[in-house]
């Protein structure tokens, strides 16, 4: 893949994050771009009416952004636009500190009323810029019940996998065939709220061979992994080594099958965080779904 070719990808990118911003600024849903904060940090002399201009929200309306902006959580979108017909697939709410650690769906912090408005909002706003293909839309959640839109990716990311566990439907296979040009045979009426569903990461902590792995399952339990025994991990890629998913009828029963999940799961001869993802789910305020992005910093 060349240089040229990276570049028209972020080109296209770029279009599309303006385009979505200009669809949402003419919507109930409130624009804010957390990077903002960095902006006026890193560059000294630049008015807010600079920076305002540069993130399409009006300079009046910046003041507000960063006084209110409180991160309550972070919420995510997935949605599919196949041959001009767009559905959401629900909303997933991570944690995290430098990195996402936990995903789960539907997010305990968004109430029914919120969740419709923003269906009706981003399928509208991603017809309206004539987006075909699958995506994830980024929005910060504030205490008062805000959302604040931060970004769209234009693919998948790591935890769709909460929203295909919940939903039955295999969103990387479609991703696949809308760009294939085959239409979906699926109505938004078609896709429903059924249950819960949480995403564990395991992470390396250190490099070694792998001696030994014993995966759980059960009844809708589900561990994507390149994990094979014998196998060394090296320090040159990513620490992720696999998603830990679980799915039940109840938030509660999730929580369950998601503790016991991480006790079954041994991989030997590696350190990795199971340990610490299973002192979050067995935490008093990640069980009660009051958590948010300082959940790992003040634990």
């Amino acid at each position: 893949m060349d240089d040229s070719f990276h570049y028209l990808s972020m080109i296209n990118h770029m279009t599309v994050q303006k385009k979505l911003m200009e669809q949402l600024a003419d919507t109930g849903l409130t624009l804010g771009q957390p990077k903002v904060l960095d902006y006026l940090k890193d560059h000294d002399g630049v008015s807010q009416k600079e920076i305002a201009a540069g993130c399409l929200i009006e300079a009046g309306s910046l003041t507000s952004i960063l006084n209110r902006m409180e991160e309550k959580g972070l919420i995510e979108r997935k949605m599919l636009n196949g041959n001009r017909r767009t559905f959401h697939i629900f909303m997933t709410e991570s944690g995290k500190k430098n990195q996402k650690l936990v995903e789960e769906t539907p997010s305990p912090a968004v109430s029914e009323k919120q969740r419709e408005n923003m269906i009706r909002v981003i399928t509208d706003a991603v017809k309206q810029i004539g987006y075909v293909g699958a995506g994830t839309l980024e929005f910060l959640l504030d205490g008062a019940g805000n959302f604040w839109f931060m970004e769209m990716n234009v693919r998948l990311q790591v935890e769709h996998c909460v929203t295909e566990i919940l939903t039955g439907i295999d969103i990387v296979k479609w991703q696949i065939r809308i760009a294939a040009g085959i239409e979906l045979n699926f109505t938004q009426a078609d896709i429903r709220i059924m249950g819960s569903a949480i995403e564990c990461r395991i992470n390396a902590q250190n490099c070694g061979k792998l001696e030994f792995l014993h995966i759980p399952g059960g009844p809708s339990v589900r561990f994507d992994t390149f994990l094979v025994e014998g196998m060394r991990v090296v320090p040159f890629y990513d620490s992720l080594l696999g998603k830990l998913i679980v799915y039940a009828k109840t938030r509660e029963e999730t929580l369950r099958k998601m503790r016991a999940s991480l006790c079954e799961l041994v991989i030997d001869g590696i350190k990795t965080n199971v340990e610490e993802q299973l002192c979050i789910v067995e935490d008093d305020r990640f069980s009660s779904g009051n958590y948010d992005l300082t959940f790992m910093g003040n634990r």
